[in-house]
């Protein structure tokens, strides 16, 4: 968590507002929404080191165990794509053993910045046919453009620049599950994940974030994709699990919060508008957002995009800038920044955001409850337990 004794946000065209923060002990720490509109933080207190311990979520790179693709399916894809002799590198931050750079093998020295192709081994479907679907909008949208894809049959096929068929390559023996692609090959975009360049001491980018959001959302959605279920059949579908899990492994410590979220938000799913149904990415992790001078230049992983209400993609920045070592009560207030930005930006008035971030922190909080009752407890509970209970009191205090 970053440390802190004050906050200091400031809304376009709103005054100033101040927050204590804690973090065992309090500091004078300045958060502020300036100029640039960007969260920027005080180099007094630098964002948490990578793999300190102290992000609610994320998995520090040196945890994930590095096993090379196969030989075979890297020569297919690598010369499908025009490489002559491919070999697979790691792709910092190296979190993931599915995603690889594929260059030309050079002596085993690392390809340049910004030279080859990025490999990811078992894409789900839906963000194989969103990458295709779009493929002919990849720069305006900031997306990787799909190169070829390997299907459940293990047949490499070359698509052009549009993501359609252009070709096929020799077949590869590694062969999708369950009637899902094995591989996709796709372009490089250029720029550094959000999560080194937090921990460098860079600003959080919050207009660019919304404009990038913005532009995503009125594009047409690909067919193909899932629909995202309206706020209160999404949610009649996830409570009796809440409700089995969630009391039960938070007894202890948050058995009295849940009761009161999962009740929250029934009220806020019945007074919900319609969903705007649009195309979203499902995941803004600063690790899947890839940002260069204060200008956002990819957003990769697209696992989880789905036609939604866009509220979806904001409330999802805001939990996942939080894992990422946002105090509570930092991330609550980037998230109203963050959602006037977004309206400001798309002319959407976001009528959902309520139940969309309340949703997702319950949710992140019954993830980590399990976590701790299967014996995985990473100590992530008490933090996103601490995130809810904020937002819900927050929620019930009357405005000024």
């Amino acid at each position: 968590m970053l440390p802190g004794g004050g906050i200091c946000s400031r809304r376009p065209g709103g005054a100033a507002r101040a927050h204590a923060l804690h973090r065992g002990v309090h500091r004078q720490e300045v958060i502020r929404l300036n100029r640039a509109d960007a969260f920027r933080v005080a180099p007094a207190d630098p964002w948490p080191a990578a793999g300190s311990g102290s992000k609610p979520y994320a998995s520090p790179p040196d945890r994930v165990v590095r096993t090379p693709p196969d030989g075979e399916l890297v020569t297919v894809l690598g010369r499908a794509c025009g490489l002559r002799d491919p070999v697979a590198h790691p792709l910092p931050p190296g979190r993931s053993d599915r995603v690889w750079l594929l260059a030309e093998r050079d002596g085993g020295r690392r390809p340049a910045p910004g030279r080859g192709i990025v490999l990811k081994l078992a894409p789900s479907a839906a963000e194989v046919a969103a990458l295709e679907g779009l493929a002919g909008h990849a720069e305006a949208l900031r997306l990787p453009a799909p190169l070829a894809v390997v299907g459940a049959g293990g047949t490499a096929t070359v698509l052009d620049g549009l993501g359609r068929a252009a070709g096929e390559a020799e077949a590869s023996p590694r062969a999708g599950r369950r009637g899902e692609p094995a591989a996709l090959a796709m372009t490089l975009r250029p720029g550094r994940s959000l999560d080194l360049s937090l921990h460098a001491g860079a600003a959080i980018p919050l207009r660019a974030l919304a404009r990038c959001m913005a532009e995503l959302h009125a594009a047409s959605p690909p067919g193909g994709l899932p629909v995202e279920l309206a706020p209160g059949e999404w949610l009649a579908e996830r409570l009796p699990g809440w409700w089995r899990d969630g009391p039960r492994w938070g007894a202890a410590d948050l058995g009295a919060v849940l009761p009161v979220a999962f009740n929250r938000l029934q009220v806020l799913a019945a007074g919900a508008p319609p969903p705007e149904a649009v195309l979203t990415h499902g995941d803004w992790a600063p690790r899947h957002v890839l940002v260069e001078r204060g200008a956002v230049t990819g957003l990769v992983d697209w696992a989880g995009t789905r036609v939604a209400d866009p509220a979806r993609d904001v409330a999802s920045a805001v939990t996942g800038l939080f894992a990422e070592g946002l105090s509570a009560r930092a991330a609550l207030a980037l998230g109203a920044d963050l959602a006037a930005l977004y309206a400001a930006e798309s002319g959407r008035a976001l009528g959902a955001f309520a139940f969309r971030l309340l949703a997702a922190v319950t949710e992140r909080t019954i993830g980590a409850l399990r976590d701790r009752g299967s014996g995985r407890d990473s100590g992530t509970a008490a933090a996103w337990g601490g995130l809810l209970a904020l937002g819900l009191e927050q929620a019930g205090r009357p405005r000024p």
